[in-house]
């Protein structure tokens, strides 16, 4: 008899009832494997789409039961004519429009995840994107929207659905960023000596203007962490901001000007100037509390100290 060990347990062939399981009484289907090898698996009782991992399908029936028991009539792999597309789940409520459910477990760049809302959305449908899992081993940019509580993901797991912000007490986040200034100096020295490509053309474009980067100022050194947003490192940013700071006083969109050509991670949700007036809007806060700039009228300025000579 030739059985193989499945997730909840091991089958076994019925004696009478080849196609039949003897302990769930489930059907039993057949595939022989690379080598040949003849394999035997129970037929999965959830309806599911090609290519669609158990991880997918499992998660769309817990999403379905939540909202079932808070009286949504729940649609499950729904066609829309609308938008001619297959929605994960469609909640039907007693009032309002109806509200389509993405579960997400695979990745999916921000491009896509942005055609697709704005699909729903142009018929008026409400569109919500809950992320698996795995989503939770990374910072979710493509999902990130902009609250009132900060940057923040919808997460469904454990049968509860999850609002994540991702600050500075985000250990992601924390992750991702280097907030101790004596390590900081190290790295950027080492990367100098050893003539790191990063380092040696910011280190070009700082000595055309009479700077040297193993003299970054201290303030250029995080010592809290940021948003997430810059995949450049903050400190890079900060000393962007200083040298601009240090010609003269600038006005906030000056300085979103500054940062403009940083490269930044993209979102579905936030546009990257909002993205980089957020952030930047951090940075002013860390300044201002330790006295490196001050705000004359509508312009940021340096702080006297804070200029080197």
């Amino acid at each position: 008899m030739e059985e193989t060990m499945m997730l909840e347990h091991r089958i076994s062939i019925h004696p009478n009832r080849p196609n039949e399981c003897r302990w769930c009484h489930r059907e039993i289907l057949r595939r022989r494997g690379r080598h040949g090898r003849l394999f035997y698996y129970h037929k999965s009782h959830l309806k599911r789409r090609v290519g669609e991992s158990r991880q997918h399908q499992l998660g769309k029936q817990a999403v379905a039961e939540y909202f079932k028991a808070r009286e949504y009539h729940v649609e499950l792999e729904q066609y829309l004519p609308q938008v001619k597309q297959r929605a994960d789940i469609v909640l039907v409520p007693k009032q309002g429009s109806m509200i389509v459910i993405e579960y997400q477990c695979a990745k999916i760049t921000p491009l896509n995840v942005q055609r697709r809302t704005h699909r729903y959305q142009h018929v008026g449908f409400q569109i919500h994107w809950l992320l698996g899992p795995t989503y939770q081993q990374h910072i979710p940019y493509a999902f990130l929207k902009l609250t009132p509580a900060g940057l923040q993901a919808n997460f469904f797991d454990n049968h509860h659905w999850q609002k994540i912000i991702y600050d500075g007490a985000n250990p992601l986040v924390q992750r991702e960023q280097i907030t101790r200034p004596a390590r900081l100096r190290q790295q950027i020295m080492r990367g100098l000596y050893f003539c790191k490509t990063p380092y040696r053309q910011i280190q070009n474009e700082l000595y055309q203007i009479g700077y040297n980067l193993s003299d970054i100022p201290v303030c250029c050194l995080p010592t809290e962490t940021f948003p997430p947003g810059p995949k450049a490192p903050y400190w890079y940013i900060l000393l962007r901001l200083w040298l601009a700071l240090s010609t003269g006083p600038k006005s906030v969109e000056a300085l979103v000007n500054v940062m403009t050509p940083i490269a930044w991670h993209q979102s579905a949700f936030i546009t990257e100037t909002v993205w980089r007036k957020y952030c930047l809007a951090d940075i002013l806060r860390v300044w201002t509390a330790q006295g490196v700039i001050c705000r004359n009228h509508d312009l940021i300025c340096l702080n006297e100290k804070s200029i080197i000579k």
